[in-house]
């Protein structure tokens, strides 16, 4: 889910330019394919990367371990931001019949 792989990152500021300047490419794109589709709500590179996590979660019942993986951070990052309105039943009876 576009996670960032910090050990690229070897050449400090030329590097970092690099990216924000490609994401921002990236970003105009989304933001046309948005305005194409008439959504109501700005695209972007974060935006899908958190409806996909929220997908993942809500819809697929994902553990936390297995998202957290998926999107390069942490498991308790992952907790805090997206588990608020999980039921912890829900998450255990998906893995029981999984």
């Amino acid at each position: 889910v576009f996670p960032v792989n910090c050990n690229i990152i070897k050449n400090g500021a030329y590097d970092y330019a690099r990216i924000n300047h490609e994401e921002a490419n990236i970003n105009s794109v989304l933001k046309a394919i948005g305005n194409l589709l008439e959504v109501d709500f700005k695209v972007t590179l974060y935006t899908i990367r958190r409806s996909a996590i929220t997908w993942l979660i809500d819809v697929a019942k994902m553990p936390s371990i297995s998202v957290a993986r998926l999107s390069g951070t942490s498991i308790q990052r992952i907790e805090r931001t997206y588990y608020k309105d999980v039921n912890p039943y829900d998450l255990l009876n998906n893995l029981k019949l999984n």
